[in-house]
């Protein structure tokens, strides 16, 4: 018999720190013979029955876990405006399809604002990301957009997901001006960048980014973004690429694998999940070495708010995505994601509500971890909130049959954010 619930409890131990971490966020730091019983590696020996007291004390505390709070009311507060399907480089791992090289209009961006605002809560602070392709190859709508939205008098979050290859002058200046969020694409130093990253006559761009996304954080005063590499199994060395943000001063950087179908070779994989792993702790080992330096590095995946806990609705159900949050392509169709602009997850269009629109919410509103193979045995549900609904398709066709390698990925992540968080704190004086 496990001495551990598996649905309640995690174990993890990296550099002399042994931690157990509850499924509710709750820490507890080990020593190295309570760690070793609670691990099955020992059988405590004569302190066996202070430490099954002492779990009894830690499991009492963390409370009933066989029952989920019922999930809040949900609406809609956010679009991913696909603005073109067009883009300058040619990035092999990239799900655009840049084939019609479409532009979306600004009569149609307006009807999805408007569809927005008409299936949004009126209190709900909204969100607009500018997404593409390259959306900065229809800067145009962007620029009259911006204020047309504003003048509906709503709170309005706005990002920009961009490769930064046009992200300078007037471009630069209106965004900053604006206050839009960016995220910029970069994979890590020449050689790693250009593996994929190419423009479209297969040259390298990777000079002019880097030049844009270094002047662009110089003219935020270090905030306001984030640059996000994309890993692949042609190099998977993220504490090398963490460095190489590290030493040109990019502090806030995620890095994700290429996620795509089994046959993309680009893709990863469970074969890929193992050395992943002891990577995410060489990376996490390295931020607390800059961190107590004074380098504020900030890597998006290791931030798991532990102070801060998310909503309930985002602990339940995840990203949200097909409920509060739709993609809109440049024609103005519907869709869950921006990874899933497919036939099978259609919901209509932005120029009239359409019982797809109903039947695909439905969907997606039932699914969470309620009903996702295996959640609600995991220790980890409150925090992965049930995966990416468009990795668990590209794998298993099924949103709620969650992918097994980012499944045991995200778990791995998490266990290298709570070290992380755990280290950050120690000796810190107590409020």
């Amino acid at each position: 018999m496990k001495i551990l619930n598996p649905s309640k409890f995690a174990l993890f131990s990296m550099n002399g720190l042994y931690l157990l971490i509850g499924f509710k966020g709750s820490i507890y730091s080990l020593d190295k013979k309570f760690y070793d019983f609670l691990s099955e590696s020992s059988d405590g020996g004569e302190n066996r029955f202070d430490m099954l007291e002492d779990l009894t004390v830690i499991e009492k505390y963390e409370g009933e876990c066989d029952k989920l709070p019922v999930m809040p009311g949900r609406t809609l507060r956010a679009l991913c405006l696909n603005i073109t399907s067009n883009c300058n480089l040619r990035c092999e791992y990239c799900f655009a399809d840049t084939s019609e090289k479409t532009d979306m209009t600004i009569d149609t961006a307006k009807k999805a604002f408007e569809f927005l605002l008409e299936n949004s809560d009126a209190a709900s602070t909204l969100q607009i990301d500018f997404f593409g392709g390259e959306p900065l190859l229809n800067f145009s709508l962007i620029k009259e957009f911006v204020p047309y939205a504003k003048s509906f008098g709503r709170d309005i979050k706005f990002t920009l997901t961009t490769n930064a290859a046009l992200l300078s002058g007037d471009i630069a200046d209106f965004l900053n001006k604006e206050k839009i969020s960016l995220i910029m694409s970069l994979d890590g130093n020449k050689n790693i960048n250009d593996i994929y990253r190419k423009s479209c006559d297969g040259s390298s761009s990777w000079q002019k980014i880097v030049d844009n996304i270094k002047n662009l954080i110089h003219s935020r005063d270090g905030g306001d973004y984030y640059v996000r590499g994309t890993f692949t199994p042609n190099y998977l060395n993220l504490k090398n690429i963490g460095s190489f943000y590290e030493q040109n001063k990019i502090y806030r950087f995620s890095l994700e694998g290429a996620k795509g179908k089994p046959e993309n070779s680009w893709a990863i994989s469970q074969e890929h999940v193992k050395q992943i792993k002891l990577e995410y702790e060489k990376l996490a080992d390295f931020i607390l070495e800059k961190k107590r330096s004074g380098i504020p590095l900030d890597y998006f995946h290791f931030n798991i708010y532990l102070d801060t806990p998310l909503c309930a609705s985002r602990r339940l159900s995840g990203c949200g995505a097909g409920v509060e949050y739709l993609s809109v392509s440049p024609k103005g169709e519907l869709y869950p994601c921006h990874q899933l602009h497919e036939a099978d997850f259609s919901m209509g269009t932005v120029f009239e509500k359409s019982e797809l629109f109903f039947e695909k919410r439905d969907k997606f509103s039932k699914s969470g971890i309620a009903v996702k193979n295996g959640c609600l045995e995991c220790w980890a549900r409150f925090y992965c909130c049930g995966g990416c609904h468009a990795q668990s398709w590209f794998e298993n066709k099924d949103i709620n049959i969650p992918s097994s390698y980012e499944c045991e990925l995200q778990k791995h992540r998490i266990k290298c954010a709570v070290w992380l968080e755990a280290m950050s704190k120690q000796n810190e004086p107590l409020n």
